[in-house]
């Protein structure tokens, strides 16, 4: 099985931070700080998975499964 990670958004590159190595240390890490904002917002959207995973896992424990995770 081959996995195309181009097709990962997370291995995309970011229009709008192209620019990195050409703009002053202010600047990027403003640049940094703009894309972190964005992160409780991408988590919002998938809150509704999450508390499943959680409720899945929880069922999991209960039936004397493990969880390992790895990263």
């Amino acid at each position: 099985m081959s996995l195309n990670l181009t097709k990962l958004v997370s291995e995309q590159r970011n229009k709008d931070t192209y620019n990195l190595d050409l703009v002053n240390s202010h600047e990027l890490v403003k640049l940094i700080n703009n894309e972190d904002k964005k992160v409780p917002y991408a988590i919002e959207q998938e809150l509704p998975a999450i508390a499943q995973a959680i409720d899945n896992i929880v069922t999991a424990f209960s039936r004397g499964a493990r969880l390992i995770y790895i990263g």
